[in-house]
């Protein structure tokens, strides 16, 4: 068994990438944990792209040239049929044509998948591929219905070369096969001590949020807000509104909401006028007098002008209401409450900055000692960023037009201001540590993550549990840490769900057997 003791470091690095391509045995590391590997793009990294519409969306024609608007890229399909269920699209300013979405590499597979004989994809109103290599302009369905097509290609805003960094394909929709893998017979015989095991984790999991932080690097634009900003939308949104919030984050920037909320009369509320400028840009905000409760309808009355006053140019490059999904979402976190988060986030940040009142939360973090019950109050101080976000109106309701509930909810559960901690703050902040050469800053964070609790499971850490150990996530102790259960999310792309090795092939049972 390999010591990992030579791999320990204060800092996140890439032991993890290491400690796989010096084991006697292992074959090298697939491309999604090498960075200057070339990565071969697999049709879901193609469907993650257009899963988030991480795309020129503003510039997209059908291959027939048609102006496409994505109002929704429908919902992940996990059985048989086309890959995407319910998608809302806009050919032409024409009307909304709701229906199916089916992804391929290139335009060839439509017809080699059979799909043009299958009436299960009579229902495909839009084929979406990367390359275009016959030259078609769109398929045709066992029903004779002809689909336009949309080659991805041209609008893609992540170089061809950089897609597998860019995408992480953990985090997306996927169908778990939560049989036990060749590791967890390895696991069972002791070929790994339990401390092996946590330390090979906690290396995986620093890979993970290194990695993430290197791709907000490749988004950032020397703007430090406005990419927490997005990457906050972006966890606000969680997986169903992700897409939307993070357009809508980028169709106002904070740089160009600042002056307009200035521009507010001088007895408005900023966070009203926040409020405003964002469900209007939303597409969220109801038409007047559509509202029968007169406390809603009066809410409604006052954001109305001020969406008029301060956003009515903005109109035209508004979100359609149809790209926010309320179905299967609890009504806590539907996509109105989120948005009325966003502004309440937004309003208390636009003087000081998103970046300096973190820092300034934090400011002596780096030579502070690391107590458990330091790290505590650090932990208490990134939440309540979140925690603390009110409005009299959305504590108690889901939508406008829902009624008031008996007792307030907090805008962002706590839940889900952890998973935003780790998933956006801290990779977000690692960037910043390391662009600006602060290494105490890094070495801080490090700490600050190493002990940080367990985040909410997912089906991606209940999965790999069952596939590693045998038991279900909440009965392993080991896995009690946020950085540990990161770490399940590297293995599962990198070896459960690569492309690269099947489970009898797995580089990390073989390290098991050395």
């Amino acid at each position: 068994m390999l010591d990992l003791a030579a791999f320990h470091s204060p800092l996140f690095t890439d032991a993890y990438a290491g400690i796989l391509s010096r084991a006697e045995g292992v074959a090298e590391p697939p491309a999604t944990y090498i960075h200057a590997a070339t990565a071969t793009v697999r049709e879901r990294l193609v469907r993650c792209v257009w899963f988030d519409q991480t795309l020129a969306t503003d510039r997209l024609r059908t291959d027939d040239g048609r102006k496409l608007r994505v109002l929704s890229p429908g919902w992940w399909n996990l059985e048989a049929g086309p890959d995407f269920r319910n998608a809302a699209l806009r050919l032409s300013g024409g009307p909304v044509v709701k229906g199916d979405v089916e992804v391929h590499l290139h335009s060839g597979l439509w017809r080699a998948h059979g799909h043009h004989t299958d009436p299960n994809y009579n229902g495909v109103v839009l084929h979406v591929l990367l390359h275009n290599d016959g030259g078609s302009t769109g398929v045709t369905t066992a029903a004779g219905t002809a689909v336009p097509q949309l080659t991805l290609d041209p609008y893609l805003t992540v170089p061809l070369t950089d897609l597998a960094e860019a995408v992480d394909p953990a985090e997306y929709p996927e169908t778990s096969d939560a049989a036990a893998g060749r590791c967890q017979k390895l696991i069972a015989e002791g070929k790994a001590t339990p401390e092996w095991l946590t330390t090979f984790l906690d290396h995986a999991g620093d890979q993970r949020i290194a990695a993430k932080a290197r791709r907000l690097a490749a988004r950032a634009a020397g703007d430090d807000d406005q990419l927490l900003y997005e990457a906050i939308a972006e966890g606000l949104g969680y997986k169903r509104n992700a897409a939307p919030m993070r357009q809508l984050a980028r169709a106002l920037p904070l740089d160009a909401l600042a002056p307009r909320l200035a521009q507010r009369p001088d007895d408005v509320p900023v966070a009203l006028a926040a409020e405003a400028l964002l469900f209007g840009m939303a597409g969220l905000l109801p038409g007047a007098g559509s509202i029968e409760d007169p406390q809603a309808a009066s809410h409604v009355e006052q954001l109305h002008p001020l969406w008029a006053q301060l956003g009515s140019d903005l109109a035209d490059d508004a979100l359609d209401a149809a790209q926010w999904s309320f179905d299967g979402t609890r009504p806590t976190n539907f996509p109105t409450r989120r948005v009325a988060a966003l502004a309440q986030l937004a309003a208390a940040h636009t003087t000081v900055g998103i970046s300096h009142a973190l820092r300034r939360s934090l400011a002596g973090f780096a030579q502070s000692t690391t107590t458990a019950r330091e790290l505590s109050r650090r932990r208490a101080q990134f939440l309540d960023f979140f925690l603390s976000l009110s409005n009299p109106f959305w504590n108690i309701r889901s939508t406008f037009g829902s009624r008031p509930s008996p007792r307030p909810m907090r805008l962002v559960g706590t839940d889900r201001a952890h998973t935003i901690v780790i998933n956006a703050l801290l990779p977000a902040l690692l960037f910043q540590a390391r662009r600006d050469v602060d290494r105490p800053f890094e070495e801080a964070l490090h700490r600050f993550y190493a002990h940080y609790p367990k985040l909410p499971s997912s089906s991606v850490t209940r999965a790999m549990a069952l596939k590693l150990f045998g038991r279900p996530e909440s009965e392993v102790k080991l896995l009690r840490s946020a950085r540990r259960q990161q770490g399940l999310y590297q293995l599962y792309g990198d070896f459960c769900n690569s492309p690269h090795t099947t489970c009898a092939q797995c580089p990390l049972a073989r390290l098991l057997e050395t």
